[in-house]
């Protein structure tokens, strides 16, 4: 008797498993086997790491890299050497608005569509600085120079958590704040290796960055994976109905919109607060 009750309360289902839900969550798409980014070897993990955090030390390179050059640029442009220390002020000041910009973008295309196209943007911008002719030119290149650098620096945190776990992020985490901050170290270094010591003039310092990101970006290109969740998940709802012709393959992240209101309040109120 028991048993037989059993059964037939088994038969009424409540609103959350209604057949409707349990079909729907039956299409549901989801990782397979050794899909998930944590679950890349340790290996490719180290290099994906590596990538990444040399992505994140082009951008902080280019903020001093042209600080051993102020005298030549004061001479250049007829300014005094005090004026020429907004080539690296108003870089720095990029990197206060960049992630404004790169920060949605990452939620709603993906880590590689966030970093990608704006280092790029600094190799160009790098050069735009080079060939400039008069400060305004230099110096507004400059600054937008130091939006698109930003995208690295601040991205590159959120894509190592899409392939650590928290209790080993820790040593890579460390690697990429090495990089960040070996950038600005190591950029005098080289700006005057070439200003000082070779001659090549205050043009070469930008060239230089330009030179060391181009290739860092090609790299990047051809060998850096996507590893947002939902984006990678995205995709593959949209492969898998493709493939199929069934549409009601779906996943959660295909309902997601990044409105106005979402970037106001994730990326400048709550911030704030």
């Amino acid at each position: 008797m028991s048993l037989a009750l059993d059964l037939e309360k088994s038969n009424h289902l409540p609103d959350s498993n209604s057949p409707e839900e349990w079909e729907r969550n039956q299409y549901e798409i989801s990782f397979g086997e050794g899909e998930d980014p944590k679950c890349f070897s340790p290996l490719y993990k180290a290099f994906i790491t590596w990538e990444m955090s040399m992505l994140a030390f082009v951008g902080s390179l280019g903020s001093s890299i042209m600080s051993p050059a102020q005298a030549d640029l004061a001479v250049y442009l007829k300014i005094s050497e005090q004026a020429t220390v907004l080539s690296l002020s108003l870089f720095v000041l990029g990197y206060a608005f960049g992630p404004l910009i790169w920060a949605p973008i990452s939620e709603i295309y993906g880590r590689r569509w966030s970093m990608l196209p704006a280092v790029f943007g600094l190799v160009i911008l790098s050069v735009g600085t080079a060939v400039s002719k008069d400060p305004a030119g230099i110096f507004i290149t400059r600054f937008i120079g130091g939006v698109f650098g930003s995208a690295p620096i601040s991205n590159v945190s959120a894509a190592l958590g899409d392939i650590y776990d928290a209790r080993v992020r820790g040593v890579p985490m460390s690697f990429y704040a090495l990089c960040v901050i070996g950038g600005p170290t190591i950029a005098p270094l080289v700006g005057a290796a070439l200003t000082v010591n070779h001659h090549l003039g205050w043009r070469w310092t930008e060239y230089m960055e330009a030179i060391i990101a181009f290739s860092v970006f090609i790299v990047a290109v051809f060998f850096l994976p996507e590893t947002y969740a939902p984006v990678l998940l995205r995709r593959k709802a949209q492969l898998t109905r493709n493939k199929t012709g069934d549409l009601r393959y779906w996943h959660a992240s295909e309902r997601s919109k990044m409105g106005l209101k979402a970037i106001v309040t994730k990326q400048l109120s709550r911030p704030l607060k």
